[in-house]
């Protein structure tokens, strides 16, 4: 009875790790971005190979003119092998650094790892026949992120529950920020005035021939910081400020001047 028993649990222990490795999502970290240090599904330990580079794997609905801040936008993931049945995909968005930027939104057909900063298939929506896509929305970061890319990595596999006989392939898709500013008049600086470093990402010196009263006012029009500038050197403290996009502006000193706040 006791070799009964012990042959039924090597059997069902067996049938699980067959259907993790066939059905199973991987860990988040493989979608052979810069910031999942390149790595694919194929070296997430449930894999081997070497991942094969595919274009146009990924698309979506942001506009030629770029990505807003908080909006959601339609994504994508297609891979193709024929005659194979399941299939798998992980995919992450990144700034040029290899910084996660914006948020991926499960659907009934996906799930979200890490917060998420990732997004792969669930073990029920797997299959397809020589070809399956997953959609999904990715909600965009705050303004100032710059160019976005979005990673990801596929597996087409041959069912067979193990390492090896799969086919990995990966692909990126870059899409870039909309910094327009419809129906605000920008001026530069002068030629005797520096606004220095921007972006910025605590202290903003404004150094030059200014006067007068100032404010740095975001997007939305609503004033975040005040005071008064002196001829010579000024620093103001950003810090507290979220990052994105605002505006510096004073009225005696004639500026209007656009900052990125990091």
């Amino acid at each position: 009875m006791k070799k009964q028993i012990t042959i039924l649990s090597l059997a069902a222990v067996s049938w699980i790790l067959f259907n993790a490795y066939t059905n199973g999502a991987p860990s988040s970290g493989a979608t052979g971005s810069n910031g999942d240090n390149n790595k694919t599904c194929a070296q997430s330990g449930c894999h081997s190979g070497t991942a094969t580079t595919v274009n146009n794997m990924i698309s979506s609905d942001v506009p030629a003119t770029g990505w807003e801040a908080g909006k959601t936008y339609n994504v994508s993931f297609s891979i193709s092998e024929a005659a194979v049945s399941k299939f798998g995909f992980q995919v992450t968005s990144e700034d040029g650094s290899g910084n996660k930027k914006g948020t991926f939104v499960k659907t009934a057909a996906t799930q979200i790892l890490n917060g998420g900063s990732h997004i792969t298939h669930l073990h029920t929506s797997t299959s397809g026949t020589g070809t399956k896509t997953w959609a999904f929305t990715w909600t965009a970061p705050s303004a100032g992120s710059g160019d976005i890319t979005f990673y990801g990595a596929g597996n087409a596999s041959d069912n067979r529950g193990t390492t090896t006989g799969d086919v990995i392939k990966k692909s990126s898709l870059t899409v870039k920020e909309n910094t327009s500013t419809t129906g605000i008049a920008l001026h530069k600086e002068g030629p005797n005035v520096l606004i220095y470093p921007n972006p910025v990402e605590s202290q903003l010196s404004i150094n030059g021939r200014v006067s007068g009263e100032f404010k740095i006012f975001d997007l939305s029009g609503l004033t975040r910081i005040s005071g008064t500038l002196e001829n010579g050197t000024n620093r103001v403290d950003v810090s507290e400020l979220d990052e994105g996009i605002y505006f510096l502006y004073s009225e005696q000193s004639g500026l209007l001047t656009r900052i990125v706040k990091q």
